[in-house]
């Protein structure tokens, strides 16, 4: 989708939703899928999307959680962890940070055994690996952020990727559409990006798709500066704590959360990333989504996020101890059954035929010629 179709797709979008009227939006629309016990017990978050299932993890109980979206059923699926954080799925395993033993870790969730994958991260004040992203080859990257480094797992193996960064990576998100993978630091003002292909070909190094150094707000606008963009007219963030992309619509969602005292923010931005200016809009947050199901509670600590689908994002609401969906527009009906085929015309009715006649006799043999007259003596 090229940048003059979509524009501001998601505000496009809004606007067929509910119409150009003076009424509040209806989307997008957050609503609430799971609700914890502990303030900042959710951490991590990953979506299974062959059970339609949600796995999330949390730091109060060191356990991880599963979550049936079909059927809303719950359960502890692996317990006696230590502060397990990020998260990510595939190929039937859910990868995630143990942080308190400093390991990578997995679970199958076949059977929800719990394996470490080992390696070697650099423990910084809150422990290691960061973040998680899952690739569609099954590979993983993961953030070493006490090393200025991110490393890879291929084939149950550990090895580094970049290393030597001017920067800390602490969340991480992977486009499938460029094999771009792109970085934040924890609490940072700026995306990062590193080309996968390139990296291995020898060339990491880093551009910046959005936020300028040493500006921290909210505001949306083009990430990237054109010849005909000044700096002042860029988006800028003020503290990022998650990313995730959806390949279908080419966008790039940013959790952000920023406290300071009892003040506090917390937003989900998307950059589109089919873009070259990498338009950034804030999509919730600051009263732009609609809290459907619980209005006195705004969003509180965003962390992790994963998608569903390209209208629907699950993301973990940690200071309100809540799991919820973010839906960006007016979800499509099903389409309706197809009529059934009209009946087949009746068949005219067939006249009785009349009996067959009876076979004639065969005609009479022919009669032998008379016998010879006896000789005279």
């Amino acid at each position: 989708m090229k940048t003059a179709e979509r524009g501001f797709w998601l505000v496009t979008s809004l606007l067929l939703a509910i119409g150009a009227n003076t009424q509040a939006p209806a989307y997008p629309r957050i609503t609430t899928i799971i609700q914890g016990e502990k303030s900042t017990d959710v951490w991590g978050l990953a979506y299974d999307p062959g059970q339609n299932a949600l796995y999330y993890s949390r730091t109060a109980y060191n356990d991880l959680r599963e979550y049936n979206l079909d059927s809303g059923s719950e359960n502890q699926v692996a317990g006696a962890l230590s502060q397990p954080k990020s998260m990510a799925f595939s190929g039937g395993k859910v990868y995630f940070s143990d942080t308190g033993s400093s390991d990578l870790k997995q679970m199958d969730v076949s059977n929800y055994l719990v394996s470490s994958l080992g390696g070697s991260f650099t423990v910084d004040a809150s422990g290691a690996p960061k973040g998680i992203v899952a690739l569609p080859d099954g590979s993983l990257f993961v953030a070493d952020r006490g090393a200025n480094a991110i490393q890879s797992l291929q084939n149950g193996m550990l090895s580094p990727f970049a290393g030597s960064l001017a920067y800390k990576p602490f969340s991480l998100a992977y486009n499938a559409n460029d094999a771009d993978l792109y970085f934040a630091e924890e609490g940072g003002n700026q995306v990062f990006a590193i080309n996968v292909n390139l990296c291995k070909a020898g060339d990491c190094s880093v551009s910046v798709i959005a936020g300028r150094s040493g500006v921290r707000k909210i505001k949306d606008g083009p990430g990237k500066k054109t010849s005909g963009t000044g700096n002042g007219n860029l988006a800028t963030f003020k503290g990022i704590m998650s990313m995730v992309h959806d390949p279908i619509s080419d966008t790039l969602y940013i959790g952000e959360d920023f406290s300071s005292g009892a003040n506090s923010e917390s937003v989900i931005r998307a950059i589109d990333t089919s873009s070259p200016t990498y338009d950034v809009t804030t999509v919730a947050g600051q009263s732009t989504a609609v809290l459907a199901d619980d209005p006195s509670t705004p969003l509180k600590g965003v962390r992790e996020m994963c998608i569903l689908d390209p209208n629907n994002i699950a993301f973990v609401d940690s200071s309100n101890s809540r799991i919820r969906k973010l839906t960006l527009t007016v979800p499509q009906p099903p389409p309706p059954f197809p009529s059934p085929p009209p009946p087949p015309s009746p068949l005219p009715p067939l006249s009785p035929s009349p009996p067959s006649p009876s076979p004639s006799p065969p005609p009479p043999s022919p009669s032998p010629p008379p016998s010879p007259p006896p000789p005279s003596p």
